[in-house]
């Protein structure tokens, strides 16, 4: 039994050295090339860096991110985690970003559960001075003959708490959220569309989320952009929404969740997605007409979408992700929209604003970045 014990231990000590003996030597000799870029993480990895003598104190740093990132079979590695942590042990193989929910649902944990449970707040002073700058781009947007809309696509904490899971628990003093929405409705200036109540109405019968992403899916955005259209038609009501009749949902395969592939697993983990055909759809993209900021080189700073239709009002929309479902329908209800996304700043552009003379500004903003509007 002892003689058995000691081989093993042999054995093991004998793989650990060879592991770590062809780490190193991979690293000169490169047998195994690693890929450039991470598909899980969705960034390229770290490059050697280069050993200057007269600057070492970043050099240590340096190479250990190079090292981590360059480790061979870091991909197959972590993968065999993924699957190990997730189907054996029922584990989220990133703790602290991703959350394993019940019934295959899973949940953005960094940003959305620091609101849901009340660890992320603003100062009284604070939320104040957020609502002051609604109302002042509400003012400054009138003067230039533009109605301001704002709208905030609630996380999927807030429409599934049912999936959640047991140690995901909602603030029972409200969210941060629930105190900006309260300080807005007091503000009589500002046009806010709330988006929860119709979401929690339309989940009775249809899914509205993504399984394995943070998103709502495009039936979700369907209901999101009934409510803020037929809000908005109040004004305008030469608008005319789309209906469920004027839209086709293909059912198939999705396999793009942003969080099951933050885990490495969109391979392995089942979803459905719902793609929208429109029965007659009139809008064509444009070419942008704006310089973008050097910021958003690499970006889709601007888009644009015609329907030609000039007896339709033109919008300029400030959009971010949440809105990507939204365009197919927002397309179709008016002449010009223009949607800018400046990389979570949420920003007035002005100098678009002041090109286009739209007749509508729309401000759509995911949940947990509503913060955003004052700098945090």
């Amino acid at each position: 039994m002892r003689r058995t014990a000691k081989t093993y231990q042999v054995i093991t000590t004998i793989i650990f050295l060879c592991l770590i003996s062809f780490c190193f030597l991979n690293a000169v000799f490169l047998f195994y090339k690693v890929p450039e870029a991470s598909q899980t993480e969705n960034r390229k990895l770290s490059s050697k860096p280069v050993f200057d003598i007269s600057y070492l104190d970043p050099f240590p740093e340096l190479y250990e991110t190079y090292f981590n990132d360059q480790f061979p079979f870091r991909e197959d590695l972590k993968l065999f985690n993924s699957l190990f942590c997730f189907f054996v042990f029922q584990q989220s193989p990133l703790p602290g970003q991703v959350e394993i929910g019940k019934n295959g649902w899973l949940f953005y944990d960094q940003k959305e559960s620091i609101v849901y449970q009340g660890k992320f707040n603003l100062t009284d002073r604070q939320v104040r001075s957020l609502v002051n700058e609604l109302h002042l781009r509400t003012l400054e947007y009138r003067k230039k003959g533009t109605r301001f809309y704002i709208a905030f696509p609630p996380m999927k904490p807030e429409i599934y708490p049912e999936f959640l899971p047991n140690d995901f628990k909602r603030t029972p003093n409200g969210t941060l959220t629930d105190k900006i929405v309260q300080a807005i409705k007091q503000d009589t200036v500002i046009q806010y569309i709330d988006l929860k109540k119709a979401l929690l109405k339309a989940k009775t019968h249809d899914l509205l989320y993504y399984l394995t992403d943070n998103h709502w899916n495009e039936i979700g955005a369907f209901y999101g952009y009934a409510e803020i259209v037929n809000r908005i038609r109040v004004d305008f009501p030469e608008i005319r929404p789309l209906t469920r009749e004027d839209v086709h949902f293909n059912v198939e395969k999705y396999s793009f969740g942003n969080l099951s592939n933050m885990i490495g697993l969109s391979k392995y983990l089942n979803d459905i997605g719902y793609y929208p055909v429109l029965k007659n759809p009139k809008s064509k993209r444009l070419d942008p007409v704006h310089k973008k900021p050097d910021y958003a080189a690499q970006i889709d700073y601007e888009v644009v979408k015609s329907t030609g239709d000039t007896t339709l009002p033109s919008i300029v929309i400030i959009r971010d992700s949440y809105t990507d479902a939204l365009m197919p329908f927002l397309d179709e209800s008016f002449n010009t929209s223009t949607y800018i996304f400046d990389l979570w700043k949420y920003g007035r552009t002005e100098a678009i604003i002041d090109d286009l003379k739209p007749e509508i500004v729309l401000l759509i903003i995911f949940e947990p970045h509503i913060s955003h509007l004052i700098g945090l």
